[in-house]
């Protein structure tokens, strides 16, 4: 009683001991496991893979593109902490892809999505990738990082270097590129000025209108 007593008397010991209440006290790590980059052809066949985690971290492959690839990539996010080292699935806050231009330092994020909890899947089209991706390197090099992050405190971000790609320079466009660069120039129309009416028309149908009344005022006077 005399312990509680001192610590509420004290407003510092209290906030300190409702934050240690409230704060989590462990730490948990992401990681991520099972990851595969895959280079598809025309027909959905796999031409390169290259397997990336965590926990066995190699050097980044250059990975050659052409106009028909479509660059895939699956893995799985875990957390691991002190009382579960295996991991589970874990379904983090944002989960993005960042392509940045080797030479131009130029930077392209797409957000990938993440279902069945923790597993993630991402994939582009060369064909139909944006302009925006296709204007980040006057080389072709585009260096690609996944890049994890949570909202909570307890889970440090992730970065992790995938590999570099070559897009082939038919498909390179020049920055800064708008999708509207190759169309026509807009114009615009507007309605010409009304033209002034011609008076002598404007005074025919000011007594056409008219003359019906002077007639019912002249045939009252009459009759009165």
């Amino acid at each position: 009683m005399t312990r509680i007593t001192r610590t509420v008397g004290n407003p510092i010991l209290l906030v300190v001991a409702l934050l240690a209440v409230w704060l989590p006290t462990g730490s948990a790590e992401l990681t991520v496991d099972k990851g595969q980059l895959v280079i598809l052809d025309a027909n959905g066949m796999t031409t390169k893979s290259h397997e990336f985690s965590t926990l066995t971290p190699s050097s980044a492959p250059t990975l050659e593109l052409n106009d028909e690839s479509t660059l895939k990539a699956t893995f799985e996010i875990l957390e691991k902490t002190s009382t579960d080292q295996a991991g589970s699935l874990f379904s983090p806050h944002q989960v993005t892809l960042l392509a940045t231009g080797v030479d131009t330092k130029l930077h392209w994020a797409a957000a990938v999505k993440t279902r069945s909890k923790g597993k993630a899947k991402w994939e582009l089209d060369l064909g139909r990738a944006p302009t925006d991706f296709l204007s980040l390197s006057r080389k072709g090099e585009v260096r690609l990082e996944l890049i994890i992050g949570d909202i909570s405190a307890v889970h440090a971000p992730l970065q992790l270097n995938l590999a570099t790609l070559k897009i082939p320079k038919n498909l390179l466009l020049e920055y800064p590129y708008w999708d509207t660069k190759d169309g026509k120039q807009l114009k615009w129309t507007f309605q010409p000025p009304r033209k002034k009416d011609n008076p002598v028309f404007s005074l025919a149908f000011v007594v056409i209108a008219v003359s019906p009344w002077i007639f019912l005022l002249t045939a009252s006077g009459i009759q009165q």
